[in-house]
């Protein structure tokens, strides 16, 4: 094999390693772990750039909402099967393991988008019955 070949491929796993989760890189730290490798065509850079464009609105789409109940509704049109919850999972870097079930990235998705802003608005107290008394 030559020696450009060798680095190119040593390149692309050291991207891949960038990407574990904590718990996987636990995993490595322990010693006790298999590695198996799965040789696939990459995807194209145009259909890439596609679904990150449509993940984007769809990260938007989401943080409009007011409730977790309607982002939740909104994101089971968006998001109908595990693969498309997990590029938007990607995208507000989630952490996901193999066996999350759609339910639950699609609960960690709403939290990071509808929940975050739900609880930064009760933490300062905007649109709590307190606050509206006040004014």
């Amino acid at each position: 094999m030559s020696t450009d070949r060798t680095v190119r491929i040593l390149k692309e796993l050291s991207r891949k390693l960038e990407r574990l989760s904590a718990e996987q890189l636990s995993i490595l730290d322990s010693g006790n772990f298999e590695i198996e490798l799965i040789i696939a065509p990459s995807r194209s850079k145009s259909s890439e750039a596609g679904g990150a464009l449509e993940t984007e609105r769809a990260i938007a789409q989401l943080s409009d909402y007011e409730t977790r109940e309607e982002a939740l509704a909104a994101l089971d049109k968006i998001a109908r099967n595990k693969k498309e919850a997990e590029l938007v999972a990607r995208s507000l870097d989630i952490p996901i393991q193999k066996q999350d079930k759609l339910d639950v990235l699609k609960a960690r998705i709403v939290e990071a988008t509808v929940g975050a802003k739900i609880r930064s608005s009760a933490i300062r107290g905007v649109n709590s019955p307190e606050a509206k008394t006040k004014i």
